[in-house]
């Protein structure tokens, strides 16, 4: 838990892109 918490913080824009790819894209 508390490493993958780590890792989503420094890769905060890969975690948000790979979660919600479908508004990422309307977003761009």
């Amino acid at each position: 838990m508390k490493n993958e918490t780590k890792n989503k913080k420094h890769q905060l824009p890969t975690t948000v892109t790979v979660a919600q790819p479908n508004n990422f894209i309307k977003n761009n």
